[in-house]
């Protein structure tokens, strides 16, 4: 290998290597200290103030108190948030009139993108957009992850995961909301 290509192909390395370093240390610098623990339950949700889809305003859920909610975090993307977003869809149906809110966060996609996906699934549940910084404060490890609020706005459900990925996760997802919306 010519001598200039080598030391070129060096530097190219070693510049990659400062900004992936560059670039852990502004995220730790950068990180939501407040982000709830992994997989905590009864603890007060993180409040937030995103813009609504299609520009009608913004939704907080401070707003939602006393109403159970289930904040929902997907992408355009993600496969299990296409699977889910049918049974979500039809949870809200169900569980609307006894005060049921969903809110879908989308993390980071396009308008075009987003719009497609809510006409596909038929979401009629709100959806707020540019989430990718309440993810941070959710301690999201992925998406889809669900995260289910009481009336009082403690979580008492996290499901990680697409709610259809597995029966226990499922199974989770149904007891959560049987928690949350009580008896019949």
């Amino acid at each position: 290998m010519p001598r200039p290509l080598k030391l070129a192909l060096n530097i190219l390395a070693i510049g990659l290597v400062v900004a992936l370093v560059g670039a852990f240390a502004w995220n730790q610098a950068h990180l939501d200290k407040s982000a709830i623990p992994v997989g905590k339950k009864n603890v007060p949700a993180p409040l937030f103030a995103l813009d609504r889809f299609g520009g009608k305003g913004k939704l907080s859920l401070a707003s939602l108190r006393g109403r159970p909610v289930i904040v929902n975090f997907w992408a355009t993307w993600c496969e299990p948030c296409k699977k889910e977003s049918v049974e979500l869809e039809q949870t809200y149906r169900r569980y609307r009139s006894r005060g049921l809110v969903i809110v879908g966060v989308d993390t980071n996609d396009l308008t075009g993108d987003i719009e497609a996906f809510v006409r596909r699934y038929g979401l009629t549940y709100p959806i707020v957009v540019r989430g990718e910084r309440l993810s941070l404060t959710y301690g999201l490890t992925g998406v889809p992850e669900s995260f289910l609020i009481d009336r009082r706005g403690r979580i008492v459900a996290h499901v990680p995961g697409g709610i259809n990925a597995s029966a226990a996760l499922h199974d989770s997802f149904a007891q959560g909301l049987a928690a949350l919306m009580g008896p019949a």
